[in-house]
């Protein structure tokens, strides 16, 4: 794949440099010192502002298994700079992995060491310098820290050209948990991660959260998921919430979920008794507020809640609210998302829960002065859930949005009645006093936007074509006919005229649209950011490689005597279109290869 591409391309070009000095030494401003063992690599805690190069793989699994030589209080891998407490002494200097890759890290704290309060983990503690050219292999474990990541637990330099593919997982509550890293304020290039990343607060397949900073040509191919008894919660195929900065070239093909069920109960005999949550998951950004270019989504993404406030008092209201943010790209941005685009599965689902209960043994009939109120919302958006300021511009959705919510709501007075001689329970129920409601916004495009969307289309299933939504505007815009209901500023087509530019005079077709009939996907796509999708078969082509060979004829003659062949394509070796496969099929493919007359139509796609 084309990001892909530029990661492998990034590591071949590595800079090479001349090693002398040794570990434990203060190394000159041009000095590098080589990496060779464990020991070694811990001895950069000596000189936390060193220049590095790790000469070769460092194989952790026995060292760092527990009891292990480099096994820390049971707990694994000490973090470099977390001075024996998972505290977060900074690098500041540079660490060249030189392509190589640390395997079997665990870390997997059980035991908080004395004077410990916040928990960093990963490789390293904190970074303010570079750390490049490095990976975390599959082998390797990263656990139970209050901020968690395969390369630095906190970012605030550079990580460049880096991976991970160590699963990294906290059941902390208020957890930040990355791939790369937990909490990002600095710049993070040509990175990706391919493993699983969880948390309980933020999550993210780059960064839990990013403060600030750039985050470019970066992926995520892991399962990203944060769930939660409590508040709110965030996550992201790239970054669970992002305060500013921005997401460039960017994309996600990894599941992303979110999930929060609070439970509360009081007992306080007066006022309103209130519980609310909220869920954000994003394609690419759970809530953002960096600006989003050239990023794409091909990850389901899903966000649930469940929230219940039961309450037992004489007098107040009980109101139980969960608010639902889901969205291709992001499920919350107050900035621009330009040239992007979701391919995934959207889902919302959600209930709310409001019991009041008024208990009374001695009363037969009163009536409580009590309320029930219990509301769900979901903002759910092909590209954004909800917009709250900026432009989405030159952006599309292609899938199908669905959503199930509920709320309930309900107060009863419970009375004893002697009956038979014995006590029983009986309710009553009083409808007047319940209030219930659900809200789904689902578009296209937006759910709820409140800036600007322009240059924009989409084709999935959803309320509205475009946006449900709020006092935003809309220009310039196309949706199928059968998405969904019609917005101002949008213009709606059927699928024939969604492929012809000629029914889209407002898009740019000459810097920034582009159809391509040769292509399984057949709607506009970016020039810029193109849909990676195989091109069609090619008649003939019976051996998938992409062109028609002499290769393919003996794959067809192999099969015709019963002999496996893997991969073999029946379709594209019916050359003659007579429903057969036969010894003439790979007759006609050798004479179209030698220029000789042949039925049309081989070495051309199968549209």
């Amino acid at each position: 794949m084309k990001k892909a591409l530029s990661i492998v391309l990034s590591f071949i070009l590595m800079l090479s440099v001349v090693p002398v000095g040794t570990i434990g030494v203060s190394a000159a401003e041009d000095e590098v010192i080589e990496i060779r063992t464990i020991a070694d690599l811990y001895s950069v805690n000596n000189n936390m502002s060193g220049n590095y190069k790790l000469m070769n793989d460092i194989d952790m699994t026995e060292d760092t298994s527990v009891g292990g030589d480099w096994d820390f209080m049971g707990n694994g891998w000490e973090p470099i700079g977390s001075d024996g407490i998972y505290g977060n002494i900074p690098f500041t200097g540079t660490f060249d992995g030189n392509g190589h890759k640390i395997i079997g890290m665990r870390i997997n704290r059980n035991i908080t060491p004395s004077g410990a309060g916040t928990i960093y983990l990963g490789l390293f503690a904190k970074n303010e310098g570079t750390i490049q050219n490095l990976g975390i292999d599959e082998t390797s474990i990263v656990a139970e820290g209050d901020y968690s990541s395969g390369i630095c637990a906190i970012n605030s330099g550079t990580v460049l050209n880096c991976y991970n593919k160590a699963a990294v997982s906290s059941s902390t509550n208020n957890s930040y948990s990355g791939g790369i890293c937990g909490y990002n304020s600095g710049n993070i290039s040509n990175c990706y991660n391919e493993a699983d990343v969880s948390a309980k607060y933020y999550s993210g397949g780059i960064c839990g959260y990013s403060k600030s900073g750039t985050i470019n040509d970066c992926r995520n191919t892991g399962n990203i998921a944060v769930t939660l008894t409590g508040n709110t919660v965030f996550s992201g195929g790239i970054c669970g919430f992002s305060e500013s900065g921005s997401f460039i070239d960017c994309y996600n093909n990894g599941s992303v979920s979110s999930s929060v069920s609070r439970i509360y109960s009081s007992s306080s005999s007066s006022g309103i008794n209130y519980s609310e949550c909220s869920v954000y998951s994003g394609g690419i950004c759970g809530s953002s507020g960096s600006a989003v270019n050239n990023c794409f989504n091909t990850g389901a993404v899903t966000s649930s809640a469940d929230n219940s406030c039961t309450s037992s008092y004489p007098n107040g209201t009980v109101s139980a609210t969960a608010y639902i943010y889901c969205g291709g790209i992001c499920g919350s941005s107050s900035n621009d998302i330009t040239s992007s685009y979701n391919t995934g599965v959207l889902s919302t689902s959600g209930t709310s829960t409001a019991d009041n209960t008024y208990r009374n043994d001695y009363s037969t009939s009163s009536r409580p002065t009590t309320k029930a109120v219990a509301y769900s919302y979901a903002y759910m958006g092909g590209v954004c859930g909800t917009l709250t300021g900026g432009t989405i511009s030159n952006s599309y959705n292609t899938a199908d949005l669905s959503s199930s919510i509920e709320a309930t709501a309900r107060y009863y007075t419970v009375y004893e009645d002697y009956v038979s001689k014995q006590w029983v329970n009986k309710y009553r129920t009083y409808q007047s006093s319940i209030t219930t409601g659900t809200i789904k916004q689902l578009g296209g495009i937006v759910g709820k936007s409140n800036g600007e969307i322009k240059g924009c289309y989409n084709v999935g299933k959803a309320n509205y074509g475009i946006q449900e939504t709020g006092t935003g505007s809309i220009s310039n815009c196309y949706y199928f006919s059968s998405a969904g209901s019609s917005n101002t500023g949008a213009k709606a087509l059927t699928s024939a005229q969604l492929q012809l530019e000629m029914c889209m005079p407002k898009f740019d077709f000459e810097n920034t649209w582009v159809i391509d009939q040769t292509t399984e996907y057949r709607y506009p796509q970016l020039i810029n950011n193109r849909q990676e999708i195989l091109p069609p078969p090619l008649l003939g082509d019976v051996d998938g490689d992409g062109e028609v060979s002499i290769i393919d004829t003996t794959c067809i003659q192999r099969s015709l005597v019963d002999i496996p062949i893997d991969p073999y394509n029946e379709t594209t070796a019916d050359v003659d279109n007579d429903g057969v496969v036969s010894i003439l099929d790979a007759t006609w493919i050798q004479r179209y290869l030698i220029g000789s007359e042949h039925p049309a139509g081989i070495g051309e796609p199968i549209i």
